[in-house]
């Protein structure tokens, strides 16, 4: 499961559009980074408007320049030779982001509803459903695998949902976004009538609280509301499914309605902005070789062509015309 981390919480609503450019930029600085720090290229070679060529040194010798105290008391405490040594309820040791300013370590951290709920979640319970390793159960129906991909294949979705319904026998592959269309459009009418009524009418607790998290605008009644239904879910899971499903997606789950009130709706703070922006970046870059020079040569011929084609360019050569 992933978990972003983030200095300063408060509870702000953005736009769409706003995120989606803030995901782009964000997106290109981690993959320069990515780039500069890469273990496979001793050099990373660019050039500047004015022709003069900068080199990054490898990641070794950028670690041999710039070792303070704090990373050298890190590394001793992280060494491969005692990296068992200080664990402590599974933990090695403090983590550097907690000498951050202004961080607060607990409202700061927020829980990723993409890997944490939906590939994290929702997939396993849909695993232990249908999985052979738990034939026997009371919830197993991987015996009527055909039934569900009937029903699952018949749903014609709306032009809002990108992705088409895909059998069962896809599961390895289905995507994030089938894993959220499951959760809260397919998974009820598919298992009505298959899954029996107490697992069912579990899952559908699951389904309403995330339903009420993405709402657009969130009030106190709508919180308080999903935090009554996450606790019946919660106090259902072990008696249904036994004390081994408390991974740490599931603890997790306790912790949604306090992030929902510092940090909005959980659609503001998803990793499903970075993914698609992510797509985009990969497409800018037609070869192995020199990856961010091509990202950087695609984005600055858009941009060039976006500005000659912009209209104060088209008003200047008109007036440039008439003069």
């Amino acid at each position: 499961m992933l978990i972003m981390f983030i200095a300063q919480p408060k509870p702000l609503l953005v736009s769409q559009t706003y995120l989606q450019k803030l995901t782009f930029y964000v997106c290109l600085i981690t993959l320069a980074i990515t780039a500069v720090y890469s273990a496979n290229k001793k050099v990373c070679m660019f050039r500047d408007d004015a022709g003069t060529s900068m080199s990054f040194p490898s990641r070794k010798k950028l670690q041999q320049e710039r070792k303070s105290p704090l990373n050298e008391m890190h590394e001793k405490q992280c060494d491969c030779n005692n990296r068992y040594a200080c664990i402590t309820a599974g933990v090695k040791t403090a983590s550097q982001v907690l000498l951050l300013c202004h961080f607060d370590p607990v409202r700061g951290t927020v829980i990723d509803y993409m890997h944490g709920i939906l590939l994290g979640v929702t997939k396993t319970l849909l695993h232990r459903w249908i999985d052979n390793e738990h034939k026997g159960e009371r919830f197993y129906i991987g015996n009527k695998r055909e039934l569900i991909d009937q029903c699952l294949c018949n749903i014609k979705p709306p032009d809002y949902v990108k992705r088409v319904p895909r059998g069962l026998q896809w599961l390895g592959r289905w995507k994030a976004s089938e894993f959220r269309s499951w959760l809260l459009f397919y998974g009820i009418p598919c298992l009505w009538g298959i899954l029996p009524s107490c697992y069912l009418n579990h899952f559908a607790l699951l389904t309403e609280e995330i339903f009420i998290f993405l709402s657009a605008k969130l009030s106190e009644d709508a919180i308080k509301r999903a935090e009554t239904v996450l606790q019946a879910f919660c106090e259902q899971l072990e008696p249904l499914y036994g004390a081994n499903i408390w991974a740490l997606n599931f603890h997790n789950l306790r912790h949604l309605s306090q992030q929902v009130r510092n940090w909005g709706p959980l659609w503001t703070h998803s990793y499903f902005s970075f993914e698609d922006m992510n797509g985009c970046i990969k497409k800018l870059a037609h070869g192995t070789g020199n990856v961010i020079c091509q990202i950087a040569r695609m984005l600055s011929y858009a941009k060039a062509s976006e500005m000659s084609f912009s209209p104060k360019t088209s008003t200047s050569g008109k007036s440039a015309t008439r003069s």
